[in-house]
């Protein structure tokens, strides 16, 4: 049951990763050339983050998933820190916001969340489907749009944040969880931090959008 679990949730995670990141860049190849390769590369990244204890996964599941987006998506390497920091950060936000919402709701520990082993799996998967319908919908929004490419003189500025609030979140969903009394307030905090981030896209949004109008004045 675990290593099932572990394969549909890094399968939902990579497919949220991968239609973020098309939001932005460009595919090396086709689609069937590029879901044959991440195919192939699921089974070792499950049995990477399997052999990792405690939730020590969560940080070296990073460099995996860039590396993989750097693989498949045409571009510099530093064009898909922001989507794949924005993608950590989303699905911290929904797995974090759903999982202690639920606990809020029953009033147990996180701990206790995750042995109510059928409970959490629906949770969990719903929470994962989620997450991939929201890249889908910002990928759809996003890609109408005609942007000037990313800069590199402005990078770090726009994946500050997305980076400080995946280390928040990690910083709660694992802190938090022998605690029911925090349940709510660690729901109420992801949700302020939602909304922070979803203010960052918006003024990348209006940045980026600043060359493409002037331009059509030339």
């Amino acid at each position: 049951m675990g290593y099932l679990l572990t394969t549909i949730f890094t399968t939902l995670d990579l497919l949220t990763f991968t239609i973020l990141s098309a939001s932005f860049s460009e595919l090396r190849w086709s689609r069937k050339r590029t879901l044959g390769i991440m195919m192939a590369s699921l089974p070792i990244i499950v049995l990477s983050l399997d052999l990792i204890p405690g939730e020590a996964y969560r940080f070296v599941s990073i460099p995996i998933m860039f590396l993989i987006i750097v693989a498949v998506f045409r571009g510099p390497w530093y064009i898909h820190l922001l989507p794949v920091l924005l993608s950590y950060t989303l699905v911290g936000i929904i797995d974090t916001g759903v999982g202690y919402g639920v606990c809020a709701l029953l009033g147990i520990t996180f701990n206790e969340f995750i042995w109510k082993k059928m409970l959490y799996t629906i949770v969990s998967t719903s929470a994962k489907l989620i997450e991939v319908l929201l890249a889908y919908l910002f990928c759809k929004y996003w890609r109408r749009r005609k942007y000037a490419p990313i800069r590199a003189s402005w990078l770090l500025l726009t994946v500050l944040f997305p980076a400080v609030s995946f280390v928040m979140l990690l910083i709660i969903y694992i802190g938090f969880q022998d605690r029911s009394d925090l349940s709510a307030g660690a729901l109420i905090f992801t949700l302020v931090l939602a909304m922070a981030n979803v203010a960052i896209i918006y003024l990348i949004h209006a940045w980026r959008s600043i060359p493409v109008r002037n331009s059509s004045f030339t």
